[in-house]
């Protein structure tokens, strides 16, 4: 899906989304700042995770904090897979 945040916007997006996802463990954000249709295809563990899946294991697993530094660290350096930033 296009969007038109500037590339600034986009990282600000993500750096809010693990604020609150991880940080303030708000599991339920992710149903705010994800499509329906999202599919994660290397979640925890290398498996593919749905929202429900992601939210079951925000719910669960107290140490996400290490976990999302690391994603978060990758989804700003790499962009996503059309070459956006």
């Amino acid at each position: 899906m296009p969007t038109r945040l500037t590339p600034e916007q986009k990282k600000q997006f993500v750096r809010n989304h693990f604020e609150d996802f991880v940080n303030n463990r708000k599991a339920e954000v992710i149903r705010k700042n994800m499509t329906p249709d999202f599919y994660e295809h290397d979640g925890l563990g290398g498996k593919p995770t749905g929202i429900e899946a992601d939210e079951q294991i925000m719910n669960a697993d107290p140490d996400m904090q290490k976990i999302a530094e690391a994603a978060l660290s990758c989804s700003l350096s790499f962009g996503n897979s059309r070459g956006e930033t």
